[in-house]
């Protein structure tokens, strides 16, 4: 009889032993203190250090528009090179105490030069600026050089002007408001004259900036 009175007892007991283990297996297992501490600290000195380096990081501004390889034979403004020369005759000339005045020639190439340029709307180009480097895709991005800007169009070139001047097909080519001609100096060993007639898009470098201004929000504040 006592043995029988007994085993609900001892039931109770390994039962409450067996609920008591499940609690201990469901509990969730916290950090100590100075270990969270460490971990947070490490996030937070991470966190700066990517900051840091996204600062001082420079990425370039490029412009981006098309443009043709082409012969010339009008004038859009003489090249920084052609600049250099003239006034360095102008200085000499003033020098010798002659009364011989030197004229600037303001042309940019010889006619039927073969040349690469650039046509680009007028409010993209407040940033260009001379020698900035320019990298070309000639045709369907098969062919890549680099170069540099050797003129910029004092004025704006009406589309007709623009077919006219650069020999473009209409059929092919469409324009639809005024732009900027640009000339693009490229390696006098590349065979510009192989590709006369062939368009290509360029990207112009016209500055950098720090790559946090690639982030929302934050790169507001390093806009100029």
């Amino acid at each position: 009889m006592s043995s029988a009175n007994n085993r609900p007892l001892f039931r109770h007991n390994a039962m409450m032993h067996y609920m008591n283990n499940e609690k201990k297996k469901n509990a969730p297992h916290f950090l100590s203190l100075p270990i969270t501490l460490c971990l947070w600290l490490a996030f937070v000195l991470l966190i700066l250090a990517l900051g840091f380096v996204s600062w001082r990081m420079q990425i370039p501004v490029n412009i981006t528009g098309s443009g043709v390889i082409t012969t010339v034979n009008s004038d859009i403004g003489p090249t920084a090179d052609q600049t250099t020369k003239q006034a360095s005759t102008n200085l000499t000339a003033k020098k010798s105490h002659t009364n011989t005045t030197i004229q600037p020639q303001g042309t940019t190439a010889n006619v039927n030069e073969t040349v690469a340029v650039a046509l680009l709307p007028p409010e993209q180009t407040s940033k260009l600026r001379i020698h900035q480097p320019v990298h070309l895709s000639i045709g369907n991005a098969t062919l890549q050089e680099d170069g540099t800007v050797a003129n910029i169009g004092k004025s704006p070139l009406t589309p007709n002007e623009i077919y006219t001047q650069y020999h473009l097909d209409k059929s092919t080519v469409f324009i639809t408001q005024p732009l900027i001609a640009v000339l693009i100096h490229v390696s006098p060993t590349f065979p510009l004259t192989h590709y006369t007639g062939t368009l290509f898009t360029a990207q112009i470098q016209v500055g950098t900036q720090c790559l946090l201004a690639l982030f929302p929000y934050i790169g507001t504040l390093f806009q100029s």
